[in-house]
C-alpha cells in the first residue's frame, strides 16, 4: 500500500469511492458497515487538499482505496452541516479550554473501501494526514452521525475522544478532538 497526497485522477477517483459508501446509496443493513454523510465533489475535495491536505492509499494495483481529508474551520464554514459543528466550538470544553481557543482542524470524511477495511489503513492514513500536516495545529476535530456506530468506533481507535454533540437537520451528531501531538504510533 501506498500512502502519499492525491494526485491527477485521484480525485475523481475519491468521489467514486464515496459515492458507494454515502447513507443514500446503502441499504439499513450496509449502513451498519459505515457510511458518509455529505457528497463532495472532484474539486470541493481538491479545494480541500489546498487547503490543508488529504491522505490517499493506494493500492499495489493502483486502485485508490481509502482517503482521508482534512480543511480549516474557515473553509467548512461553507457546508450548512459542517457549520453547525463549528458554531458549537465555543461551547465546548477541551482540556479545560473552549474549542474555539485552540488552532485546529476538521478531519474528514474519511472512507476505506470495504474490500480493504480491518487492514489498518484507516490509522495509516491517519498518521501520513499528521505527517503532512503544516505545522502550528493544536487539535484535529471530526463529527460522525450517531447512527454510525462503526465510524465512531474507527474514530476512537484513532485516538479521539467524543466531546459532545450537536443536532443538525433533526439528527445528531458526535464531536470528536485528538491532540495533534500525542504518542500514537502507527507503523506505514
Amino acid at each position: 500500500m501506498n500512502y502519499r497526497r492525491p494526485t491527477g485522477e485521484d480525485f475523481d477517483n475519491m468521489v467514486q469511492l464515496q459515492n458507494k459508501y454515502l447513507k443514500s446509496a446503502l441499504s439499513i443493513e450496509e449502513q451498519a458497515n459505515g457510511f458518509l454523510s455529505v457528497a463532495f465533489t472532484a474539486d470541493q475535495f481538491r479545494a480541500m487538499d489546498q487547503d490543508l491536505c488529504i491522505a490517499v492509499c493506494v493500492s499495489d494495483q493502483y486502485q485508490l482505496v481509502g482517503y482521508l481529508c482534512s480543511s480549516t474551520p474557515q473553509f467548512n464554514q461553507q457546508f450548512p452541516l459542517l457549520a453547525a459543528m463549528i458554531n458549537r466550538f465555543p461551547h465546548i470544553q477541551y482540556h479545560g479550554k473552549p474549542l474555539s481557543a485552540y488552532r485546529s482542524f476538521l478531519t474528514g470524511p474519511g472512507c476505506i473501501d470495504k474490500s480493504f477495511r480491518g487492514q489498518g489503513i484507516y490509522l495509516n492514513l491517519y498518521q501520513k494526514l499528521f505527517e503532512m500536516l503544516p505545522p502550528g495545529y493544536e487539535v484535529a476535530l471530526t463529527m460522525i452521525a450517531n447512527d454510525n456506530p462503526r465510524s465512531l468506533t474507527g474514530s476512537k481507535n484513532s485516538g479521539r475522544e467524543v466531546l459532545g454533540q450537536f443536532e443538525f437537520n433533526e439528527k445528531l451528531f458526535w464531536i470528536l478532538a485528538r491532540p495533534v501531538k500525542s504518542n500514537l504510533r502507527i507503523s506505514i
